[in-house]
């Protein structure tokens, strides 16, 4: 006999969020990212239109919390960038 947690498939949600050239204070910027706890996995990637931006500013993810995630850059990007977030959840939406 099998305990019905061990089968348990993670839960995933996907967004879109966009880090504004304005929103930048101090090299960081936190953004809205319904979903998101300071618990749970999440995978972050710039949508691909964006990779040369994202990289060059040197943009990385550097903190989540309830419903918020931000992030970090080496040169503050000229122009807005979109990023894909899959957040990973063990618990019910």
């Amino acid at each position: 006999m099998h305990n019905e947690d061990e089968y348990m498939l993670p839960r995933q949600k996907a967004l879109v969020i966009t880090l504004t050239s304005a929103g930048w204070t101090n090299n960081e910027q936190t953004v809205t990212a319904t979903w998101v706890t300071a618990n749970n996995s999440i995978i972050v990637s710039p949508v691909p239109t964006y990779m040369s931006d994202y990289t060059d500013a040197k943009i990385y993810c550097s903190a989540q919390g309830t419903d918020s995630l931000t992030f970090t850059c080496d040169t503050t990007p000229a122009s807005d960038i979109e990023v894909n977030v899959l957040i990973f959840s063990a618990e019910a939406w």
